[in-house]
């Protein structure tokens, strides 16, 4: 069996890497890059390259982005001898059926559940293997494709997310339609006397980042922030974080982020939020109007007591066996060594 200083692993997405994109997704895989390598694990990231970004980056581990990863994943299998791959998000169907055919034991790690943008269905293959970042992740995959997912839910570095927050600003993170943009912007003219900070995470184009400044400043309470690595800026001012995400969150791994610092979330009660949530917030229905999203950030902005409570058990939901980062890397090297071992 591969000891993990020998194991060599390509982590392959079909979608840009930071700096030039940041989702739950890009960073979820830079935090088990990191963790890993504290293992001695040599990872490798295979990227898209975004042409409108050409600025030099660096990482502590190597990542190769060109402009069709699928294309180049023969050529980085050759060059690098992975002994083992993970498949992180875009074309994973066709990024997993090169990597079976090269002979690389390799994981799709499954991360949402817009199975329509797949292109094609997940597959059985004795050298391919499932993992999902929740139980509800999971439970979609089986019922969808009759394929069963290891749970191993997003891996988080606390050091890299704790902060002590002076606790002044509701959070709001991905200003997208689908993340819950709309109510985001009612909630802040609902409540002039809150502060809401905006942080930029999948790509924007100029006209839409436009807009979208123009129409927060006119609001007036709302600051907007650029996409940055270090979101301890960002959870150093949060008193909340909302995510009232309107699609089938898989996880939702900025309500983790918070919790480390003992940040309540007001969530959605949608998709894998209510396992990353657990009794660290509020769930709200999918159906509710404004008028119950701005009654829960007003208990929490207003009442003391209550929020003291909510940030215990955000604390505590941050300290979870499921969520702990020394565990979810140790689940993932035992994967990698049962997968090595069925080769």
């Amino acid at each position: 069996m591969t000891s993990p200083a020998d194991l060599r692993l390509l982590s392959v997405t079909t979608h840009s890497y930071p700096p030039q994109r940041y989702s739950g997704s890009e960073m979820s895989t830079h935090d088990m890059c990191m963790s890993l390598m504290e293992h001695g694990v040599r990872p490798t990231v295979l990227a898209k390259l975004d042409l409108k970004w050409l600025r030099r980056s660096s990482f502590p581990y190597e990542v190769i982005r060109v402009r069709d990863p699928v294309k180049q994943i023969a050529t980085v299998v050759a060059r690098r001898t992975p002994a083992v791959a993970v498949i992180q998000a875009g074309a994973q169907i066709e990024c997993a059926r090169q990597l079976v055919a090269l002979g690389v034991p390799t994981l799709v790690y499954v991360r949402d559940v817009q199975f329509e943008r797949l292109s094609g269905a997940y597959f059985e293959h004795p050298l391919l293997s499932y993992a999902a970042n929740s139980s509800f992740t999971a439970g979609e995959v089986q019922r969808t494709f009759g394929i069963t997912c290891d749970v191993i839910p997003p891996l988080v570095r606390r050091a890299a997310y704790e902060t002590e927050s002076e606790r002044t600003h509701v959070a709001f993170v991905n200003p997208h339609r689908a993340k819950g943009l709309r109510t985001m912007f009612a909630l802040a003219r609902r409540l002039p006397q809150c502060k809401f900070i905006v942080v930029e995470c999948w790509p924007l184009s100029q006209w839409d980042r436009a807009k979208l400044r123009i129409a927060a400043k006119r609001i007036g309470n709302i600051t907007w922030c650029a996409a940055t690595t270090d979101m301890r800026t960002v959870y150093h001012r949060a008193r909340i974080l909302l995510a009232p995400s309107r699609w089938n969150e898989g996880w939702g791994r900025v309500v983790t982020e918070a919790h480390i610092s003992g940040i309540p979330v007001i969530a959605t009660d949608i998709g894998g939020l209510p396992e990353s949530v657990g009794g660290g917030g509020i769930l709200i229905d999918r159906d509710a109007g404004d008028e119950a999203w701005a009654d829960a950030v007003e208990l929490l902005w207003n009442d003391p007591t209550v929020y003291a409570e909510y940030v215990a058990a955000a604390r505590a939901a941050s300290m979870r066996p499921e969520v702990d980062e020394h565990r979810l890397c140790e689940a993932l090297l035992a994967k990698f060594n049962a997968m090595l071992a069925q080769k």
